[in-house]
């Protein structure tokens, strides 16, 4: 190999390594917005428990304040069947909060045993063996790792955002089914 095609060749390895260094600290990055996203997730999953809480608090209080006897005697059974459906819809958008907040597991990144593994491994090459194609493939190993881990991540955050989602959209249906019964009785 002539002093040009080295010199070319180290550069196309510099080039490489600090691309694959860029790409591994992006990915890093991204992972951690995911665990935001996800976290964020949680609470408004949890968020979605404690309204269904509030509606549940409100049908009691209303049981319990005396005039149901008159609404259910003065309603129809569709009013009667709108009320059931009411606390019947708020515990299972409850149940899909609890649901969608539970603990999933996600691939790790990069555990950093594993990491200084690998660099220990390099430390311990002889000198005449450590290259910049060894470096080059311990930060490819490091993005494969990355590719694995932020699809994992990525999937679980589209799982738990379709789930809270459809909790939201479902305590918004129990409301405007709760204000049709509440209007309906009291009309009735």
């Amino acid at each position: 190999m002539t002093t040009t095609e080295k010199t070319s060749e180290e550069r196309r390895l510099d080039i490489l390594i600090t691309a694959s260094v860029a790409a591994c600290d992006n990915a890093a990055k991204q992972y951690d917005d995911y665990g935001k996203t996800f976290n964020a997730l949680d609470a408004k999953a949890q968020a979605v428990v404690t309204m269904g809480g509030v509606i549940l608090a409100a049908i009691v209080t209303l049981t319990n304040s005396g005039r149901l006897g008159g609404l259910v005697a003065a309603s129809s059974g569709l009013v009667i069947a709108l009320g059931v459906l009411t606390i019947c819809m708020t515990l299972a958008c409850m149940a899909l909060g609890f649901y969608a907040s539970r603990v999933v597991p996600v691939s790790v990144p990069f555990a950093a045993h594993d990491q200084i593994q690998e660099v220990d491994d390099l430390l311990q090459l002889p000198a005449e063996e450590v290259s910049k194609e060894k470096l080059l493939g311990y930060h490819a190993a490091r993005m494969k790792h990355w590719k694995v881990s932020l699809k994992n991540i990525a999937q679980a955050v589209e799982r738990k955002a379709f789930l809270v989602r459809f909790a939201q959209w479902g305590i918004v249906g129990t409301l405007a089914v709760g204000m049709v019964v509440l209007l309906v009785a009291v009309r009735g």
